[in-house]
């Protein structure tokens, strides 16, 4: 006797609804409006199988197959079903010394394949990949590159295969799953944008989408900011390859997170007309946006690219947003490093084949790395060491050659070429770093021989410099190569600064002697660092400066506080730092429009008025003679003794705030001269 077929779908047959399969066919309208497109799918017969007698003592031994699919949500099929589904047999895990007849293909999975290529590279011992096969954008998935220790199993294991030929360092190209239809046609029109935003999930592309994550200036804007980073940017911090960049970005397959983190770092140096025209009222409002439209490219996987994404994590780094962002520019410093160290930059292998475009771009990343580490912990944005001195083997410094070939004329019109004095700039700077890092590290241990190392090694630096990098005296006019040796002026007396600065905090109830020397060596530092910044305000010359130079500002402000507010400094230091602390907060309102320096003035502005620094007695005492060149400092004078009879009007300003009085001054900076007269005068005609 045979049993009548179920008129129902399955869905509808295990509710107990109405179904009208029968009439009009699978899909049933039921599952159409519920299910929408997965009804095509999930609408299935449902079909009465046979009863069959089974011992019972056999059933207590065997599996049912049939009970198991079933359970499984697994339906039998034949020629009535639209969707036939496949039956799989359970197949039982492996387990050491058991052998499957199944093929190598079948049982591998993504992550085996990667391993077994790493295991393969690494055996063959190959070598660097070329440069333009690290940069070549991706299209079936982002590319891994990874260093391994001798500590690692796939080192140990590849080892064992040839221990003469084995290298650690592999690159990999890990493809992506397979993405529905639809998400490929949505991903085939984002590739007249960006080809490598293939892999976005269309939520994520729209959402980009609405931040404006792919948008970019007009052609005209874009090129104009390619040249103020190439200009100013990049001679700092060489991590690129400019004309393979050039290339990329006239063919339309650049990275799209390094253009915007580069666009974020041009904003630091663009006149304001170049950023009115990308749309920018503000320049800490263009910084700010280029800066977070890379941060969302990068936190939804854009980039593909790993040396991509170590070069734009350094331009970020370089970049200093600070305030409400999480990952500011310690988030891309620190993550620089990461991907560094991953890649095995840190390594003296990565270094070998001087030649090799490859190695020489390795170099001057991990050098720039270096430096940036050094310059962060003494300049106190971050609390400790990312790069150590027992992990670091490359010792070798950069040679002018290794900074980069000539530039095509075809190019020249966005690339300016390296000057001889912009390679030198690098490698002096390089030098000083591993200076700072050297004292650095025996502070501690040998504290009174510290300070006489910290000031030879510095002086023997400065006395050692390239001649194109000594200190030239310009009657009126100061040309813009004069920032490369600014800037290393400035950076080598912070490091002097702050080292001499610990010594004495350490030295302080210990070693008297020590730390009246080592509060001097601060001074002294101080005052370098005085004339520096009144030279770079006077000549106009803010706008050229990197941000590891304008930072200074806040820092010498804060040690000039500390020097009025001390009870063992005397009087006339006092008064000296009393000038130099108006002449600092005018170098923090010129500099206003960056992000980082609004909260400078705030709280400058906040500690000025708690410790009374307004007074009328400490307003209207006369100023110091200020240096007119770096290494050219005038002789002490007891100031007080000379301000004796010269009191001003005593007035009532406790509602006058120290900016007010400011405004005066950038009047007299714009001038540019630097005499004691005129500095005199108008602090006696302000009332």
């Amino acid at each position: 006797m045979t049993r009548n077929l179920i008129k129902a779908c399955l869905r509808c047959h295990e509710r107990k609804l109405k179904c009208d399969a029968q009439q009009i066919g699978l899909p049933c309208s039921r599952c159409v409006a519920t299910r929408g497109d997965e009804a095509l799918e999930s609408c299935v017969r449902v079909l009465r199988r046979p009863r069959t007698r089974r011992r019972v003592a056999k059933a207590r031994h065997t599996v049912d197959t049939e009970t198991f699919n079933r359970r499984n949500g697994e339906q039998e099929g034949n020629s009535s079903c639209t969707t036939p589904h496949k039956i799989e047999s359970w197949t039982p895990p492996l387990y050491l010394g058991q052998t499957s007849s199944s093929s190598e293909d079948d049982v591998r999975t993504p992550e085996t394949c990667m391993i077994a290529q790493e295991c393969e590279q690494i055996a063959k011992g190959s070598s660097l990949p070329s440069l333009e096969i690290m940069l070549e954008p991706s299209q079936t998935g982002p590319d891994l590159v990874q260093y391994h220790s001798e500590m690692h199993y796939m080192t140990i294991i590849s080892e064992l295969v040839d221990a003469k030929k084995s290298s650690r360092v592999t690159r990999i190209v890990v493809e992506d799953r397979k993405l529905p239809m639809a998400t490929r046609h949505t991903q085939m029109k984002t590739t007249q944008v960006r080809v490598v935003i293939q892999g976005l999930d269309p939520l994520d592309e729209e959402y980009l989408n609405n931040k404006s994550a792919f948008s970019l200036p007009s052609k005209h804007s874009c090129e104009a900011m390619l040249q103020a980073y190439f200009s100013l940017g990049h001679p700092h911090v060489p991590i690129l390859d400019p004309v393979e960049f050039v290339k990329s970005y006239l063919s339309g397959s650049f990275s799209l997170f390094l253009m915007q983190a580069i666009l974020a770092n041009a904003a630091l140096y663009a006149p304001t007309p170049l950023l009115e025209a990308c749309g920018f009222s503000e320049r800490c409002e263009a910084i700010e946006t280029y800066f977070s439209r890379a941060s969302l490219l990068y936190q939804f996987g854009c980039e593909r690219n790993q040396l991509r994404s170590l070069q734009g994590s350094i331009v970020l780094g370089m970049t200093a947003v600070t305030g409400s962002f999480d990952r500011d520019f310690r988030y891309w410093i620190h993550n620089a490093v990461r991907l560094a160290v991953k890649m095995g930059l840190h390594k003296s292998f990565a270094h070998k084949e001087s030649e090799s475009p490859t190695c020489k771009l390795y170099q001057r990343i991990w050098w720039a790395l270096y430096i940036r580490d050094i310059t962060l912990l003494l300049g106190g944005a971050q609390n400790m060491r990312m790069i150590h001195a027992e992990d670091n083997e490359v010792l070798t410094i950069p040679t002018p050659e290794s900074l980069g070939d000539d530039i095509p004329a075809c190019y020249a019109h966005l690339i300016p070429p390296l000057t001889q004095q912009q390679r030198e700039y690098f490698i002096e700077y390089c030098r000083l770093a591993r200076i700072a890092t050297k004292c650095l590290s025996i502070l501690k241990s040998h504290p009174r021989e510290t300070l006489d190392l910290i000031q030879s090694e510095l002086h023997l630096w400065r006395s050692s410099l390239p001649e194109s990098l000594q200190p030239v005296h310009r009657p009126s006019h100061v040309r813009s190569d004069s920032i490369w040796h600014m800037v290393l002026m400035t950076s080598s007396y912070r490091y002097e600064s702050m080292l001499c600065r610990i010594l004495r905090k350490e030295s302080e109830g210990r070693d008297l002697e020590l730390q009246k020397k080592s509060a001097q060596a601060v001074r002294a530092a101080i005052y370098e660092l005085d004339a520096i910044i009144g030279r770079a305000m006077a000549y106009d010359m803010l706008s050229m400066l990197p941000m590891s130079c304008i930072s200074i500002g806040p820092t010498v402000l804060s040690l000039h506080l500390e020097i009025v507010l001390s009870p063992s400094e005397s009087e006339t230091v006092k008064s000296r730092s009393r000038i130099y602390i108006h002449q600092a907060i005018v170098f923090l309102q010129q500099c206003r429009d960056l992000p980082f320096m609004k909260i400078a003035l705030d709280l400058v502005d906040w500690a000025l008025t708690k410790q009374n620094l307004l007074s009328i007695d400490k307003l209207n005492a006369p100023p110091p003679p200020v240096a007119s060149h770096l290494h050219q400092q005038e002789p002490f004078v007891d100031l007080d003794r000379e301000a004796s009879g010269t009191g001003g009007e005593n007035q009532a300003i406790a509602n006058v705030s120290v900016f007010d009085v400011i405004e005066r001054l950038d009047e007299f900076l714009e001038l540019g001269a630097m005499d004691d007269t005129m500095i005199s005068d108008l602090w006696q005609n302000i009332s």
